[in-house]
Parts: structure tokens; C-alpha cells; sequence
């Protein structure tokens, strides 16, 4: 994929660390890989959030009613253990998740235009 492409969807912020492990993504092949990202790990709902990754920010807005009613119905480390494990989980395939929302939407793009050249 053209390296201006993804940077233009990343932005201005952070562009060289994304570039990087979407370098090592591809290198490895492609598909979910694990690797880590801090932001994505301390502030999972907010980085999926500011990455437009809006399915995720659900998905943990969804995980985190589910414990607090875990926590009310008495049982607070299953709680803590279930928000725990989907925050560690999205710290290590954050990276791969982003990339492929990147690639996806580049294909669409490019697609859209294919078919307005048309």
C-alpha cells in the first residue's frame, strides 16, 4: 500500500510510530498480529474513539455497562478482571486492528474514485 496513503488517513499525530508497526504488520503478512500500543491499552475506549474505530468504542462502552452490572450484582474483581482482559487484548492488537481499518478504507477510496473516473 502507498506509504502517502497511509499517512494522509493516520494524520498528523503519531505518523512515524504507526507507519512503523504497519511496516511490521506487512512484513509478517498481514492479518491480526500482536504487537503494543500503550495509548490504546491505558485509554482503550477513548483511543478507538479518537481513531474513528467506532465499532470498538461501542464494543468497549458495551464491556464496561457489563461490569459495572457484574460489580452491582456483588462480584467486583470479575469486573475488574473483565476490563482488564479487554484492555489488554485491545493494547496488543490495536496496531493490527488500525491497520486494517486504514487498508479498508483506502481500498473504498480508491474504489470510489476508480468508479467516478468511470
Amino acid at each position: 500500500m502507498a506509504r502517502e496513503l497511509l499517512e494522509g488517513f493516520i494524520g498528523p499525530r503519531s505518523t512515524a510510530y504507526y507507519l512503523r508497526g504497519f511496516d511490521s504488520i506487512d512484513k509478517r503478512g498481514g492479518g491480526v498480529r500482536p504487537s503494543w500500543n500503550w495509548p490504546a491499552f491505558l485509554f482503550s475506549a477513548a483511543w478507538a474513539l479518537y481513531r474513528k474505530m467506532y465499532i470498538w468504542f461501542f464494543g468497549f462502552w458495551g464491556i464496561t455497562i457489563v461490569a459495572g452490572i457484574v460489580e452491582k450484582a456483588g462480584v467486583p474483581w470479575v469486573s475488574s478482571l473483565l476490563l482488564l482482559i479487554s484492555m489488554v487484548l485491545f493494547g496488543f492488537y490495536a496496531n493490527a486492528l488500525y491497520f486494517g481499518r486504514a487498508t479498508r478504507a483506502i481500498a473504498h477510496a480508491n474504489t470510489a474514485l476508480d468508479d467516478a473516473e468511470e
